[in-house]
């Protein structure tokens, strides 16, 4: 068994800054309007340790690359997904929708979305017909890195 790790092809990760905001409001802005009662300070150390927790799990989403697998995941990597690239029959550059949100859950039926802000992603048809979107910032770069493009898109031109 080879214990050499691949050499990365792609590495990107981008920040979700609304998550951030939103943790810090929460942890920061929120407990000032909370009463400051003995009885109360439970819950706003309560309300804190849970902002410190999405700003630790959450507030990034990173996708690596390799000859032989994708991974992708969320702030300091306890939350993600590993794929082997040759089970992705295809992939496509899309826009998700508000209504798709933030975070990771599944969507209607055999898919799943990770996504930490924007609406850029890449949707991954895996060949046992599960879907995967991965929100990103950069669609092309990651899109070219795993190279295989569903059979309905379009080739994607980079002008210089």
């Amino acid at each position: 068994m080879d214990n050499m790790k691949s050499a990365k092809k792609y590495k990107h990760t981008q920040i979700g800054w609304a998550m951030v905001v939103v943790a810090v409001a929460i942890a920061f802005v929120l407990p000032i309007f909370l009463p400051h009662s003995p009885k109360a300070m439970p819950g706003i150390y309560l309300v804190r340790v849970i902002a410190g927790a999405i700003l630790l799990l959450f507030p990034t989403l990173s996708v690596e690359i390799d000859s032989s697998f994708i991974r992708f995941y969320f702030g300091l990597g306890v939350i993600g997904k590993k794929l082997a690239l040759d089970d992705i029959a295809s992939c496509r550059k899309l826009r998700t929708s508000w209504l798709n949100g933030w975070g990771i859950h599944g969507c209607l039926g055999k898919s799943w979305l990770y996504n930490v802000s924007g609406f850029d992603a890449i949707e991954l048809v895996m060949k046992n017909g599960m879907k995967y979107y991965i929100g990103t910032d950069d669609p092309s770069g990651l899109l070219g890195a795993i190279g295989k493009p569903h059979p309905n898109s379009l080739p994607i031109v980079v002008h210089n």
